[in-house]
């Protein structure tokens, strides 16, 4: 016979299980201009953009973006590629034109000449995660 505490383990012994298997972490954020930051493992978090409700194109920012901002023109994503080292992406979002990766001195030089201002705050991904 099925008991209460039966149930409780079996209950219990279901949401580990579930909780713990591939998939139960992803998730897809929606950007400007047809964009998603999508998440299919803990260090495969890319941009691509949205051709359908549930599909997506190639990857226009490979894994692994950590920081992403964006404004009314464009969006700017910070890719980690190793422990050390760090990749700067901007995409105009009226055309999908992607420049990157770029090296800190260059994505400072290419904010000056697409004249982006400073409004645009990089924003840690996994924060973004909590509010969707």
């Amino acid at each position: 016979m099925y008991t209460n505490r039966n149930f409780k383990f079996f209950f219990i012994f279901l949401t580990l299980f579930l909780g713990g298997c591939a998939g139960a972490s992803d998730y897809k954020i929606d950007l400007p201009g047809k964009h998603s930051i999508i998440r299919t493992s803990a260090n495969n978090v890319t941009i691509a953009p949205k051709i359908d409700e549930n599909l997506w194109g190639a990857d226009v920012v490979p894994a692994e973006v950590i920081e992403v901002g964006w404004n009314e023109e464009y969006i700017i994503a910070k890719q980690r590629k190793g422990k050390e080292s760090k990749s700067f992406w901007i995409i105009k979002i009226e055309s999908g034109k992607v420049t990157g990766p770029l090296n800190t001195e260059n994505f400072m030089s290419k904010k000056e000449e697409y004249s982006i201002d400073e409004d645009i705050s990089l924003i840690k991904v996994q924060d973004l995660d909590k509010d969707y």
